[in-house]
């Protein structure tokens, strides 16, 4: 599991659960609880209660050749436990869940989330650790991401991204891909572009953007930023109709506003692009 990943998930057990599944799938051999005991500096008797919560929740995952030679060989069972701990993380729920549009006071998250306040406070207050690097800040009542529409969409992009491979929960959907492959379509004929696409980072960005449009969220892009823009090689025609055409991301009569949203369309694109 990457660190961002694992930065998202304050509750010291899970993280630690989530290491001493990996050592296991790393080691070239069965490996001892005394090993992943020195390695992780955790104490014998509280892995071993790791490993039974473990087996609790995927008796299958975790082959015990004794009372302490440990192995594991299914990987997508890894993958299924890993993402059933990670969502553990109220951190993960509520990102979600704000992304969603979706806003919750303090009360109600920790009802929802079956979490007395003050460990929604503490998990919370790690949380806007993460966002300060994203140059964001946590509004709390109702809790809710603030800050730059550009610094907000480029974390949502960074959090789905990230979290692509523990869990399928998080992914782009059917739609979502058929707009990418009409939308990769229509730019190389429509352009004089030829290369490939980082098709996986452009899934989540249209998952972005729409959403975010959806919303009425919208981007801000300075004068000399759409001034700059038109010194990049020529896509933005493409852009609109390609906005306008296949996508439907015009949600605003406001030209400013449609303007803006064509530049960003361009720059994710050209961010995006592996020229050949």
């Amino acid at each position: 599991m990457n660190h961002f990943c694992l930065r998202l998930i304050p509750d010291k057990k899970v993280h630690r659960q989530i290491l001493l599944i990996e050592q296991i799938v790393k080691a070239r051999y069965t490996i001892t609880l005394d090993e992943i005991s020195d390695t992780l500096n955790t104490s014998l008797r509280t892995l071993k209660r790791d490993v039974q919560e473990i087996d609790d929740m995927e008796e299958k995952l975790i082959i015990k050749h004794s009372a302490s030679m440990l192995e594991i060989t299914d990987n997508e069972l890894v993958d299924f436990v890993l993402a059933e701990l990670a969502e553990k993380s109220p951190l993960f729920a509520i990102t979600k869940n704000i992304f969603e549009g979706r806003y919750l006071n303090i009360d109600e998250w920790a009802d929802e989330l079956y979490i007395s306040t003050s460990t929604l406070y503490r998990h919370l207050n790690h949380f806007k650790k993460i966002l300060q690097d994203f140059h964001l800040k946590l509004q709390l009542n109702p809790v809710a991401i603030e800050g730059r529409e550009v610094d907000i969409r480029y974390f949502f992009h960074y959090f789905f991204y990230s979290t692509d491979d523990i869990s399928h929960n998080f992914r782009p959907d059917k739609k979502i891909f058929n707009l990418f492959e009409k939308s990769f379509q229509y730019i190389m004929e429509h352009s004089n572009l030829e290369g490939h696409v980082g098709h996986r980072s452009v899934l989540y960005w249209i998952m972005v953007i729409t959403k975010r449009l959806e919303l009425r969220q919208y981007i801000k892009i300075s004068k000399d930023v759409q001034l700059k823009q038109k010194e990049l090689p020529l896509t933005y025609k493409s852009i609109q109709n390609l906005a306008v055409e296949i996508l439907g991301l015009v949600l605003s009569s406001d030209e400013e506003v449609s303007r803006n949203e064509m530049l960003f369309l361009d720059f994710i694109l050209l961010d995006n692009y592996v020229y050949t």
